[in-house]
């Protein structure tokens, strides 16, 4: 079967399911109803490709698969910064073991169903996957505003830092100017002084005091 997108409901709510059997995603679309959009893909390859293209909510992850096994691919999935932060749960109908669920968390799964799936287990495992989600979706929007926020203060800073630099050059021309004119000034009174054989010398004086 080739990988697809099965479209339920157009909610805000994704769910990708990688299993190589359609008859477990017959299982998991019966028991998920039609309040999520449902992707599917059928190998470990197919999977991380679609999760990279539409950033679900939440994966369920076959553990044994073709191509390219579930364990494989949550490594895939872990190793990627846009895929990193997303829940993946782990199923499988053979390694069951405690030992599996070891390896299947010590990977990055967050959560383990065997199959055949409970009903209300499934439920529950998958409600506290998606609570995850939401958790880690409002520290990253928390995050990335606390970043937004500080590229504006540092932009600001920045205008602010340019403004004075602006001001203090101006200022210093101002005084540059200034000053060159009192000394032209000094200059021309000193000249009218010597012109008229020191005549009002102690107006003249008290003028270039």
């Amino acid at each position: 079967m080739q990988a697809s997108a099965i479209t339920m409901t157009s909610t805000k709510r994704t769910i990708l399911v990688v299993d190589d059997e359609p008859v477990n995603l017959e299982l998991i679309l019966s028991l998920l109803g039609a309040e999520y959009e449902v992707l599917y893909a059928s190998n470990g390859i197919r999977g991380t490709e679609l999760a990279r293209q539409h950033l679900p909510d939440i994966v369920i992850m076959d553990w044994e698969m073709p191509l390219m096994n579930g364990i494989d691919a949550i490594l895939k999935l872990k190793e990627d910064s846009t895929t990193t932060d997303i829940p993946i749960i782990i199923s499988t109908g053979i390694m069951t073991e405690s030992n599996d669920l070891k390896t299947a968390l010590e990977m990055g799964a967050v959560d383990f169903l065997t199959k055949p799936f409970n009903p209300v287990e499934f439920k529950a495992r998958l409600g506290s996957a998606l609570r995850l989600s939401d958790s880690l979706k409002h520290v990253k929007e928390q995050k990335l505003a606390i970043e937004e926020l500080a590229m504006k203060e540092q932009n600001l800073l920045r205008e602010n830092i340019e403004t004075k630099t602006r001001e203090l050059s101006s200022s210093a021309m101002f005084d540059f100017q200034k000053n060159e004119l009192l000394s032209k000034l000094l200059d021309e009174v000193n000249r009218l002084n010597s012109v008229t054989n020191q005549m009002y010398a102690p107006q003249i004086k008290k003028i270039s005091r």
